[in-house]
């Protein structure tokens, strides 16, 4: 089984869970807490990572931890994580329980690539056309690469927009070459 799907499974699970008592956001809270604090702990993060620690020794050290800083559901998923030896996968559960509660919401992340850093009202201005285009509130992920020269990449899922200057130059080169052999 992948890390994905032992991930996606958990965090599906714990989703639902959170859903049926309407407890989403503080699960979430939660999560990003226990994902941050093991994250800044060095030693914590060694033991979470060790495989010859026990669960029961693994468990007993979350308790102390969180038992007073986490929802008891979010405690009684990480012991169960811990018990099942699937700890390691814990960031990953984290990041498929927020893409479950950004679908819930009606939420879609769009990763965009640009030459140069964009504006605050170029984002604005990009975020309201993409939400008309997928009807969905959309959450924008920027990313600067010089390399496309211009113009702009947008990813949504599994649909990309590719309006890069790069690419248009590429399609023209190709095209001038076509032109050139069919002569």
């Amino acid at each position: 089984m992948s890390d994905k799907s032992v991930a996606r499974r958990y965090a599906q699970a714990l989703f639902e869970l959170g859903q049926e008592k309407d407890l989403l956001e503080e699960i979430q809270k939660d999560l990003k807490l226990v994902i941050n604090v093991i994250a800044e702990n060095e030693e914590l993060k060694k033991v979470v990572e060790h495989q010859l620690i026990m669960a029961e020794d693994k468990q007993e050290i979350f308790k102390e931890i969180f038992a007073d800083k986490v929802n008891p559901i979010t405690l009684n998923f990480l012991l169960l994580v811990i018990q099942k030896r699937r700890e390691f996968y814990l960031q990953s559960m984290y990041e498929q329980f927020l893409e479950y509660l950004d679908e819930f919401r009606g939420i879609e992340e769009a990763r965009v690539k640009s030459a140069v850093q964009l504006s605050d009202d170029i984002r604005k201005s990009l975020e309201k056309q993409l939400e008309k285009v997928t009807g969905k509130k959309i959450r924008l992920k920027t990313e600067v690469d010089p390399e496309i020269l211009g113009g702009l990449t947008v990813r949504i899922g599994d649909k990309v927009i590719d309006g890069s200057i790069k690419t248009r130059l590429n399609l023209l080169q190709k095209h001038l070459r076509q032109t050139e052999l069919a002569k």
